[in-house]
């Protein structure tokens, strides 16, 4: 029997990402900025439908990252966000976001 569950599509939507300091992320890393995607990915099951597994960023975050404490992780990692991923990844899948 094959408990293995079927995925037969699925998408992966980069919504952005931050500016993260190698030398904290990976052992041995060196002293340079890199970026850190965030990513959504959408799962399709032949039964169950689609399955977002993850947001990634979303703009609001900049409205949540405004104060503090919140503020700290603003200023540490720099955030890029692809404004359109929502409407424009998601949309071109004929999906509601």
């Amino acid at each position: 029997m094959n408990d293995e569950i079927p995925i037969i599509r699925y998408e992966v939507l980069d919504t952005g990402y931050c500016l993260a300091s190698e030398q904290h992320i990976l052992q041995g890393g060196e002293r340079r900025q890199i970026a850190c995607h965030a990513l959504a990915i959408l799962l399709h099951h032949p039964q169950q439908g689609w399955l977002l597994w993850d947001t990634g960023y979303a703009p609001r975050i900049f409205d949540v990252t405004r104060n503090f404490p919140f503020s700290l992780y603003r200023q540490a990692t720099p955030l890029h966000i692809a404004l359109n991923w929502r409407c424009g990844a998601i949309a071109a899948l004929g999906l509601d976001a």
